[in-house]
């Protein structure tokens, strides 16, 4: 069965199939994943009491996001790259998903158009992918995804509510 012209329903299922336990990875995935909670949503936490709403927003972007952007990513840009040496389709897609957050939302997101953030999502996306090549699933990036846009407060950041500090 097709989900579109692109995906079938064995390459997801393939995708999140049961990963290799490495402990190391998945520790890493976490730590990557928790780095946005501590470190943005729980000092802005009265953004949350202040715009209930947009706080429902923000789980239902961090439920469905991941999904996207791993599956895109990590999926299938990882597979047509199969025939590249695995750093070069690594670099390859890192490069590409921190330039569309770079240059996509930073349009409408002020937040989204600093060279810290440029730089902090190429180093996640290698991670990520170094994760889906190590584990030989998606789950894990997936759940770090999750928490990433869980703690980043992105919603907040693309309506320009939350502008981080550096900018």
């Amino acid at each position: 069965m097709m989900i579109s012209k692109f995906v079938s329903i064995n390459i997801i299922k393939d995708w999140l199939r049961k990963p290799r336990f490495r402990k190391k990875w998945l520790i890493i995935g976490i730590l990557i994943g928790i780095f946005p909670i501590a470190g943005i949503l729980i000092p802005n936490y009265t953004l949350i009491i202040e715009y209930p709403t947009i706080a429902f927003f923000v789980l239902l972007f961090a439920l469905i996001n991941p999904w996207l952007e791993q599956g895109y990513w990590r999926g299938l840009l990882l597979d047509a790259g199969k025939d590249f040496p695995t750093w070069v389709i690594i670099l390859y897609s890192s490069l590409l998903f921190s330039l569309s957050h770079f240059f996509l939302w930073g349009i409408f997101s002020i937040g989204n158009r600093s060279l810290q953030l440029l730089i902090v999502l190429f180093i996640m996306s290698i991670v990520w992918s170094i994760i889906r090549f190590k584990t030989n699933s998606l789950r894990w990036p997936l759940y770090s995804h999750f928490l990433v846009d869980l703690g980043n407060l992105s919603v907040f950041v693309f309506l320009n509510l939350y502008i981080p500090p550096s900018m």
